[in-house]
């Protein structure tokens, strides 16, 4: 039996961890139990309403994740290179290794994979601030001979990414080509699009669902709440931090909202159960990598509306369903006025759409990089 690591951590829900969840699913089908290698605490909910078997081994990153977090604080991500791993003692102890971070520095006699969200070189959600580039100036001339976490640390057959979106900057940073795995979602395929076809479609809920942070923006969310009161809403998402909290609590008084309802850390059972009683589905961060919770949604019936950028593009091609900064309330407004019709259109096209994001998809795909050892 193969001996298989994965890095990442299980402490909550969040579209990389369900990757990992389905990962996990995958091996234990085929006999092998993983060992999860994280500095965070395990969410052990998570194991068992998945049905998870690992080994949970907690491992010492360069800092503690609790200095790595503070300084992110007052850094904008600017010292991220400071927080990694060597991996050269695990040669020995695994034939395999599946990585969701580029801050893993492996040990090349060891087999492994990145599994990578983004570039390591794309400048983050700051966007071309001065501390992103003071970052790569600092880590180009004094770093990376030491701690190369920046680097492609093999052929990039050792590398794949989450969509065409993030592919273009893996392009444009390393002037190479990475192949594309689309990230998995936990609903089966066969179960989507059920819970709309009835008579109280109209009656249903506009749901937003991401972590409650700042680049998530879901204030505009709250907008398009206050201009449509008399329909219901319901934000759904992990907490922030609580200086954010504040300031999202205080957005939510002032505009008294009485048709929005919050619902933070929800169980996934009960997420999938408010999913299927949207008839909207709200995603309104810029430049998204991927985006996972939009798929589960449209799995869930709901309609998407999105942000006209990033991975969102590929998974939502509708024009019609994307909106920017500058016309989301008139977008809003016209998706709104789309008779049953339209309607049934737009969910058979999605119908179709969506199998290409599908679990077993994605696990036949990660379990393939396997045979080769």
């Amino acid at each position: 039996m193969k001996k298989i690591g994965i890095f990442w951590n299980l402490s909550c829900y969040g579209g990389v961890q369900t990757c990992v969840i389905s990962l996990i699913k995958g091996l234990n089908k085929i006999g092998i139990i993983p060992d999860l290698l994280s500095d965070d605490d395990l969410n052990n909910k998570i194991i068992s309403e998945h049905n998870l078997e690992l080994n949970y081994i907690r491992v010492c990153y360069s800092i503690s994740i609790k200095t790595k977090n503070k300084l992110l604080k007052y850094t904008l991500g600017a010292i991220d290179f400071i927080y990694y791993y060597k991996t050269s003692w695990l040669k020995k102890d695994y034939d395999f290794l599946y990585i969701f971070t580029y801050n893993v520095i492996v040990d090349k006699e060891c087999g492994y994979l990145y599994y990578l969200l983004m570039s390591p070189r794309a400048i983050g959600y700051g966007g071309n601030n001065i501390l992103q580039k003071m970052k790569f100036i600092v880590y180009d001339y004094l770093i990376k001979y030491f701690i190369p976490v920046y680097e492609l640390h093999g052929t990039m057959g050792n590398y794949v990414t989450i969509s065409e979106y993030t592919a273009e900057w893996f392009y444009h940073n390393y002037n190479k080509k990475i192949k594309i795995i689309y990230p998995s979602n936990l609903i089966p395929v066969n179960n989507n699009n059920n819970n709309n076809n009835d008579n109280s479609y109209e009656n249903k809920n506009i749901v937003f669902l991401s972590r409650l942070e700042p680049q998530k923006r879901p204030d505009i969310f709250l907008n398009i709440c206050k201009i449509f009161p008399e329909k219901n809403f319901v934000m759904i998402g992990a907490k922030g931090t609580d200086e954010y909290m504040d300031v999202l609590n205080s957005i939510i008084v002032n505009k008294q909202l009485p048709n929005l309802r919050v619902c933070s850390d929800l169980k996934y059972c009960e997420v999938i159960d408010e999913l299927k009683k949207a008839k909207i589905y709200v995603f309104t961060a810029k430049n998204e990598h991927f985006g996972i919770t939009t798929v589960e949604a449209m799995m869930c019936g709901a309609i998407p509306f999105v942000h006209n950028s990033g991975g969102q593009i590929e998974i939502v091609p509708w024009d019609e369903l994307r909106f920017n900064d500058d016309n989301y309330i008139e977008k809003f407004s016209n998706l709104m006025s789309f008779d049953q019709n339209k309607i049934d259109k737009l969910q058979k096209q999605i119908s179709s759409h969506i199998n290409k994001f599908s679990e077993e998809q994605y696990i036949n795909k990660m379990l393939q990089y396997l045979k080769d050892i």
